[in-house]
């Protein structure tokens, strides 16, 4: 993997492996802009979707994680199947210390499509 100080979340490292993708993205910092246009996005599609009101919205609280599992899955789906298994079986912080799978929380919130948005989408 790259140095961390030549990365950044809009320039993640070449990873080897599973381990190195979530790690990375588990503690890399998140751009304003980027939870900017993951939630814009969220929004625009959820609303396309006939969703009104607080159903238009992931809660500002869960926000990050769901982008952090959004990018994990998004990118792990170059990876060989057992790679991207393993990806899809980490546990991210959830609600009040509860934990949730990646893959849990990007079928929940449905979020499989918005993850590159959150880089280079339109706001």
């Amino acid at each position: 993997m790259n140095d961390s100080h030549t990365t950044s979340w809009y320039w993640p490292p070449a990873f080897n492996d599973a381990k190195q993708l979530v790690e990375y993205y588990e503690s890399v910092a998140i751009p304003d802009e980027a939870l900017f246009r993951f939630a814009h996005a969220y929004t625009r599609r959820a609303v396309a979707e006939g969703a009104t009101g607080i159903d238009t919205r992931i809660p500002p609280h869960l926000m990050q994680t769901v982008l952090r599992a959004a990018m994990m899955r998004g990118l792990a789906k170059y990876f060989p199947l057992p790679e991207q298994q393993k990806v899809d079986k980490y546990e991210l912080h959830y609600v009040g210390g509860d934990q949730r799978t990646v893959k849990w929380i990007a079928l929940h919130f449905k979020t499989d499509d918005l993850g590159f948005d959150a880089l280079y989408g339109e706001a």
